[in-house]
């Protein structure tokens, strides 16, 4: 279990990472997967990386 502070903070970057890249990451990078049924968010690779 992730201490509240931790979940706290991780919440607000993805919300960061959302509210940046609103339009979708496709535009500032290149996926090199050719999984097109990912279990991830772009966003969410965003805020864990």
């Amino acid at each position: 279990m992730i201490p509240k502070d931790k979940e706290n903070k991780l919440i607000e970057i993805y919300f960061y990472v959302c509210k940046k890249f609103e339009k979708g990451l496709n535009i500032y990078c290149e996926r090199f997967s050719n999984n097109d049924e990912p279990e991830f968010t772009d966003q969410e690779i965003m805020t864990l990386y």
